[in-house]
């Protein structure tokens, strides 16, 4: 018989025990005319009928003997695990037609059958082979200890091999059916599964020609789904990162909701995200909409890595692992807004609405998984990314609500974050039926040393938690245009990035979640782990280096006061009388820095990366104007004495740059250098204050930092798109954390 028919068989058996309640206790009667008829005469009818009209009798002879030719008769069979026995008489010779179980046969069937982890789902191997071919596609089932139980495949020629159907458990695989069907104008053998609904909503196997139909299923192997949610504000949401760079499908194969990747709207049932439209839903090919944010730079880095191809790959996979991503938070809010707390939905007075970023959150991953199971791919979600902070700079906790001391805010978010990761792994994990725990990747805020403090107490604290490291090295969206023109035209704000800052930021959140996911590494960032005063003027910091050796770097990012380092507390005062490191050296075992500072005071605390450019002396030689801008806006000129065009070239890399003195204030954005002076223009609706001739002049990142790297060589996907290091790949250093209020040692 074929496959189907046993597997049919085996069902109608089944059916057919309960019809006829075949128990040990039903008992057949010869009422004298070699006829064997039950007690029940319910059980008599459906004998008939489940039989196909096979009466029973005492003995083949009987049989025989009390029916004519072409009729089906049935006997009682005395084999340990048959029930009855069908014959058909051809001309007075009995031919056995088929048999049937009986009760024990039954019971141990379906003893056999729940046996079986209700939980097990088909999966896709391609490892395996089949009679000594090798499959297209695989379908096989394990149980609880790995072992296989069964085994279909999918063959190059079109047709289907199984060993056997039979043992291809139809309920302990998830609501899984083999049928004998005709769906939509194609049919024979199908491989379906339908929802909770009974809905079809995949389909695979062989069409009624004998060619091979699997939605997502090519040379590769079936698609697979991972879906990675971004939360977080402005940072991880892209503002004002233009223009967009992603514009275009990557050819990598990534994916986004029809809706877009963010998935939170105040005009669209944020705080019942249940009710939003089905449609928007779909998957689509990611790309940028009117910002750039880190989801393009990622999906493409991480699929690049799990597929083991790179930028230089003649061809890039579009199918196998397809990322998925999807944002639900929004700018400027707090922790609590975005949490399980749901702040703005709480009522509270003042509180911000609407609220409902993370019941978004929840109900995008539930989308994504029926989306994933609508084109016939596997879903899994390996990790999920966060970047927030800023917003707590007010020292509040809530909007609106009490101003609290740096220490209290530092444990109040490293508290209630770590409820966040504690929660979204277990409702998360329901959701989606992993059995493994899901990590976080943080990129903390750059612009608030306590929530970066923090985060890495958070991440020190839960093995769920992985700092992916500092994004402070990223250029500013001071270089991202609006791209408007005229009046209309603007700039971005310094507290966010550009298109490249985003993209870059993205392709380093997928070098650690491929370390931590794939790879199996104990991931940490470039940190202090301690902090000892060695003498009255010297402190040594032991850092953690990823990827040794450590590397102090004053060329790819300009000089920082202090190399990003600072002592304060104690006898000092903050900030005024903050000590800024005035040499650093790496010591032989390549993870220790001697720091100097005039001194260190008893109780001093150590702050790493709240610093500024420190790039000597300067002052002004002559102020000037300059042409005006392609749209429209007047420009100053501030002239210094000599070529500066080397000392100031890591921040001309980067684009616009702060300058400031005792009386000016302003952004430039162009260097240039005379034969006698090095000119700097930029436009006077950013000059916040006027310069004077002979102010002493700094100049500045547009955010604080460190210049301690280390020597990681991994390759980006993309490249600078604009700008002196357009063309260039993104590095991939790790840069030491910021952290803020470490105890000195000694001190």
């Amino acid at each position: 018989m074929s496959g189907a028919t046993d597997l049919a068989r085996l069902t109608a058996t089944i059916d057919t025990a309960n019809e006829l309640m075949l128990t040990d206790e039903v008992k057949m009667m010869d009422v004298g005319d070699g006829v064997m008829r039950p007690t029940n005469a319910m059980v008599m009818t459906n004998l008939a009928t489940q039989l196909g009209g096979a009466m029973p009798y005492v003995s083949v002879a009987a049989g025989l003997a009390g029916t004519q030719s072409g009729t089906n008769f049935s006997v009682l069979s005395s084999a340990q695990d048959e029930y009855v026995n069908v014959y058909r008489n051809e001309s007075g010779t009995a031919v056995f037609v088929d048999s049937y179980p009986n009760a024990q046969a039954v019971r141990e069937t379906r003893e056999n059958l729940d046996s079986l982890e209700e939980k097990l789902s088909p999966y896709q191997n391609t490892t395996v082979g089949m009679d000594g071919g090798d499959p297209l596609g695989v379908f096989a089932g394990r149980d609880a200890q790995g072992n296989l139980l069964n085994l279909m495949a999918f063959m190059p020629d079109g047709t289907i091999r199984s060993t056997p159907l039979r043992t291809f458990m139809v309920d302990g695989m998830g609501g899984t059916t083999m049928e004998d069907v005709e769906i939509k104008g194609w049919g024979g053998y199908v491989f379906a599964q339908r929802d909770a609904n009974g809905d079809l909503y995949a389909v695979t196997g062989s069409r009624s020609d004998g060619s091979f139909y699997a939605p997502g299923v090519g040379q590769g192997g079936a698609s697979k789904i991972l879906h990675v949610p971004f939360l977080g504000q402005s940072n991880i949401a892209g503002d004002q990162a233009k223009p967009p760079l992603s514009v275009e499908p990557s050819g990598w194969g990534n994916l986004m909701f029809a809706r877009g990747v963010a998935t939170w709207s105040a005009a669209d049932n944020p705080n019942t995200p249940v009710n939003r439209e089905a449609g928007g839903f779909q998957l689509v090919d990611l790309v940028a909409d009117a910002v750039e944010t880190r989801a393009n730079g990622f999906a493409d880095a991480y699929k690049a890595r799990i597929t083991n191809t790179s930028r230089f790959s003649p061809e890039t996979p579009g199918m196998a692992e397809r990322i998925l991503i999807s944002f639900s938070g929004l700018g400027g809010r707090k922790l609590t807004e975005l949490s399980p707390e749901n702040d703005g939905a709480s009522g509270r007075p003042g509180a911000r609405t609407p609220g409902g970023h993370w019941p978004t959150l929840i109900d995008d991953i539930r989308r994504a998984k029926a989306a994933a199971g609508a084109i016939g791919a596997t879903y899994q979600l390996p990790g999920w990314i966060f970047d927030q902070g800023e917003s707590e700079g007010d020292m509040t906790m809530y909007y609106g609500g009490e101003t609290l001391l740096p220490a209290a805010l530092v444990a109040s978010y490293t508290t209630k974050a770590l409820a966040m990761v504690t929660e979204f792994d277990s409702t998360v994990r329901g959701i989606v039926g992993q059995y493994r725990s899901i990590p976080l990747f943080v990129t903390p805020a750059s612009y608030n040393m306590l929530t970066s403090t923090a985060w890495q107490d958070v991440a020190d604290t839960s093995p769920l938690v992985f700092m992916v490291g500092p994004r402070y090295q990223m250029a500013s969206a001071k270089n991202a245009s609006n791209g408007l023109t005229g009046s209309a035209q603007e700039w971005g704000d310094e507290i966010h990035y550009n298109a490249d800052g985003q993209r870059w930021i993205g392709d380093m959140c997928a070098k650690v979640m491929y370390r931590v996911l794939n790879e199996g590494e104990d991931w940490q960032p470039l940190r202090v782990l301690s902090a000892k005063k060695v003498d009255a003027t010297h402190v040594d910091l032991t850092f953690l280096v990823p990827r040794p050796p450590l590397v102090i770097d004053t060329e790819f990012l300009a000089k920082a006061r202090g190399f990003g380092v600072s002592i304060y507390g104690g006898t000092l005062n903050v900030p005024t009388d903050r000590q800024y490191a005035t040499a650093a050296a790496i010591q032989s075992d390549g993870r220790t820095v001697r720091m100097t500072f005039p001194s260190v005071p008893v109780g001093a605390l150590l702050s790493v990366g709240q610093a500024f450019c420190e790039l000597g002396s300067y002052n002004v030689a002559a102020i000037g104007t300059g042409p005006a801008t392609p749209n429209g806006f007047p420009t100053f000129t501030i002239s210094v004495t000599g070529d500066l065009r080397a000392t100031l070239k890591p921040l001309t890399d980067e684009g616009a740059f702060l300058l400031s003195s005792s009386n000016g204030r302003g952004i430039v954005r162009s260097v240039a250098y005379d034969g006698a002076n090095t000119v700097m223009t930029g436009e006077v609706r950013e000059l916040t204050t006027p310069f004077t001739v002979g102010d002493a002049l700094s100049f500045r990142r547009l955010n604080t930092y460190t210049n301690f790297r280390d020597s990681d060589n991994a390759m980006a996907i993309n490249t600078f798109s604009t700008g002196p290091r357009a063309g260039k790949l993104y590095p991939l250093y790790n840069w030491a954390c910021q952290y803020d209020g470490m105890q000195i040692q000694g001190a």
